[in-house]
């Protein structure tokens, strides 16, 4: 059985709703899968909220979004628990750093074309 975490063990609380439990996290929509967080940010050009029924549709759990895209999405989010935070950018950043971990002390990397 696959990982599972609640939203509140993610930094993402939702108060008066019901606890929902995610198998991952999504920034991209074609990237969901059943049971994952997907989470529509606003972009330079298109609101992530635009890919929100594409999201549902591929089985996500739960969308974590700000306000402006709760507006634009509220149709394809109707009945699945919906994380709203000001800066859903930042809230989604604590929740991938809770997912995954902390990140290594040390990078090493080897660049170069030779």
């Amino acid at each position: 059985m696959p990982e599972t975490r609640t939203l509140a063990e993610l930094g993402l609380a939702m108060p008066g709703t019901r606890e929902a439990r995610v198998s991952g996290v999504a920034l991209d929509s074609r990237q969901v899968r059943p049971g994952v967080l997907f989470a529509a940010l606003p972009g330079a050009s298109v609101h992530g909220a635009a890919h929100a029924a594409q999201a549902v549709e591929r089985g996500a759990a739960a969308v974590l979004t700000d306000p402006e895209g709760a507006r634009i999405a509220a149709e394809a989010l109707a009945g699945l628990p919906v994380v709203l935070a000001e800066d859903a950018r930042a809230a989604f950043a604590r929740a991938c750093a809770l997912w995954f971990g902390p990140a290594p002390e040390t990078v090493v990397a080897g660049t170069g074309t030779n």
